[in-house]
């Protein structure tokens, strides 16, 4: 390890109390973080979290950007699904200074889809990026064994799979509040990244919300603007809140029963399954697409209910929901359970210290070979 432990509390990092020292000898990681708060969340300060509660390592973390005080510092640097030159001179430093390089891609890139929030992005540029930060780090982590398969065409270093886990304890803290909700909600929160997700709900909640006057329709993150025009009364659209203050408004919410759905194409078939576990935490009873994560997710008997992408699927499976409450409280109950069991922060620990102590040898031994 670096003798230089000690920045665990410099000033250099513009969020300081994000990184963490033990008095153990373990390894200084630092997570480089993407420009955006939800990636770096999910895959940054959870695991430097839980990484130094178990003391396992000395962990900070910085957002989209760095100082050579903080690359000095660690024995291993996690990289989030940057590419570009700069970045690529960043791990050529790290090769000099014989840091370690993890490189965690949490989409496949590689088949982005044909989707109107992607035309702004030119994909073919962030694929070949992302291909030759692949070639020079010393291992990759990914969410999804689909990512792993697509990254491989593309690359040897060693890829391991590190799924995405939940922070209990952020999630349970608003409970402390008491909220009360007596409104029906059926829900969905995500990002603007899903308007072909969202599509597929149009149809099934106009039909739903007719025939269910009481029944009010809640999105977060993205919204269905003919539904906020033909059911004014009954369908509300929250801005994506920041992710600090995402469990609160969940908390608030309280939805009755969290939707799922996933348009079908390889990009999507790579998705993560955060949004059934961010319902699930909260004993909401998920309804979800029968594709990609959520398939795999309820063929590994995790309690939800799946429907093939038609509109009467929908209907029939979000009006027996609705009709029949108990049914949909045991299985948000027992979903909740699961993740508690599967999904645990704590959990990470060994997969993501797994992946650190590879890239120490692998580094390790290439500088041997020089």
């Amino acid at each position: 390890m670096k003798n230089k432990s000690t920045f665990g509390g410099q000033s250099a990092n513009p969020v300081s109390d994000l990184f963490h020292k033990s008095s153990a000898p373990v390894p200084n990681v630092f997570f480089l973080g993407s420009g955006s708060r939800a990636i770096v969340h999910q895959r940054a300060l959870i695991p430097s979290k839980y990484l130094s509660r178990a003391r396992a390592a000395n962990c900070g973390v910085m957002f989209a950007k760095f100082t050579k005080e903080t690359i000095d510092w660690a024995d291993v640097v996690v990289f989030q699904r940057v590419g570009g030159r700069a970045m690529e001179a960043l791990v050529r430093y790290c090769k000099l200074t014989n840091t370690a390089t993890v490189f965690d891609i949490d989409d496949d890139i590689f088949n982005y889809p044909e989707a109107k929030e992607y035309e702004a992005t030119d994909t073919e540029r962030v694929a070949e990026d992302i291909r030759n930060m692949m070639q020079l780090v010393d291992v990759i982590v990914v969410t999804e064994e689909e990512i792993k398969e697509s990254a491989e065409e593309y690359t040897i270093t060693p890829i391991q799979v590190i799924p995405n886990y939940i922070d209990i304890e952020m999630w349970d803290e608003p409970k402390k509040k008491n909220y009360n909700q007596p409104d029906f909600i059926i829900g969905w929160a995500g990002g603007h990244y899903h308007s072909e997700d969202l599509k597929i709900l149009e149809e099934p909640m106009h039909k739903i919300l007719t025939d269910y006057p009481n029944v009010k329709f809640v999105t977060i993150g993205a919204k269905i603007d003919s539904l906020l025009k033909d059911f004014p009364k009954q369908v509300f659209f929250y801005e994506f809140t920041d992710v600090a203050k995402f469990p609160d408004l969940m908390h608030k919410l309280k939805f009755s029963i969290g939707l799922a759905p996933l348009s079908e194409s390889d990009f999507s078939n790579a998705r993560s399954n955060i949004r059934l576990l961010h319902y699930s935490l909260l004993s909401i009873p998920t309804i979800a697409s029968n594709f990609g994560p959520y398939a795999r997710a309820f063929e590994a008997n995790f309690p939800m209910y799946v429907t093939e992408n038609i509109t009467d699927g929908w209907i029939d499976i979000i009006k027996a929901c609705i009709d029949n409450e108990q049914q949909p409280r045991f299985i948000g109950n027992a979903a909740r359970e699961a993740v508690v069991q599967k999904y645990r922060a704590p959990l990470l620990v060994p997969k993501w210290m797994g992946a650190i102590r590879t890239a120490k040898e692998l580094c390790k031994k290439k500088k041997e070979m020089q």
